[in-house]
């Protein structure tokens, strides 16, 4: 969760946050439960860290972020340390989630994690799909880019990793979000993310359900969410 977001009430409980984790969880569910090592990278305030370390109580998470104010942050709980920088640290798991739009040069910041990675170690990346859907709420973000998902898998192949799942997420909302984000008051540069009213979280965390089980190729989506591995 980004840092100069972090304005909503229990995120992990907010539809959008609590289907991105599942994709995570589902993602990784062959890896995490083996894993001892995670590294967090741009983890802003690394709530999927958190619920991870939920899963796997062995699971040392180490949250690298730039926009953290001390070097090892003293709100660090024993499995989660957070970082300014971090160097030769090797992990067995690398999570991504909605870091590299915000650098200008994706491909080198993700080369500086896979050259140092172990060799078998996996990548659980996630970005904002489409630049139709470019907005506001993206200048507010300080994003650079939004992605296809074949632009997006370019650039994990050409990082040298190998993709094993890939797949558009956010699917059954994209027409809204298109219509949304097309209103002439989303082109001011401020968050389009809210504390949702109870009503709404519920009904569309059921909604988006039925994305979460269906089996079935999707074409489009909000976010693109890739397990790759080196």
């Amino acid at each position: 969760m980004d840092l100069i977001e972090a304005n909503i009430d229990d995120p992990i409980s907010h539809w959008y946050y609590s289907h991105k984790f599942g994709i995570i969880k589902k993602l990784l569910h062959n890896d995490l439960e083996g894993a001892t090592l995670l590294i967090d990278v741009g983890a802003g305030s690394a709530l999927f860290s958190k619920e991870l370390i939920k899963q796997n109580p062995r699971l040392k998470c180490f949250a690298v972020d730039t926009g953290y104010e001390d070097e090892i942050n003293e709100r660090s709980m024993e499995q989660l340390s957070y970082h300014k920088h971090l160097s030769d640290q090797k992990a067995d798991i690398y999570l991504f989630t909605d870091v590299l739009e915000h650098v200008l040069d994706d491909r080198s910041m993700l080369l500086d994690y896979v050259n140092t990675a172990p060799l078998g170690s996996a990548f659980l990346l996630t970005v904002p799909a489409h630049m139709s859907l470019w907005s506001g709420h993206d200048v507010f973000l300080k994003h650079y880019r939004r992605y296809s998902k074949v632009e997006f898998e370019k650039l994990i192949i050409a990082a040298g990793l190998r993709i094993e799942k890939s797949t558009y997420i956010f699917t059954i909302l994209f027409p809204f979000a298109y219509l949304i984000r097309k209103l002439p008051r989303n082109r001011r540069a401020e968050s389009q993310m809210k504390t949702a009213n109870t009503l709404i979280n519920f009904l569309l965390k059921k909604l988006l359900n039925i994305e979460h089980l269906s089996l079935f190729p999707k074409p489009f989506g909000v976010s693109v969410a890739i397990l790759a591995r080196k």
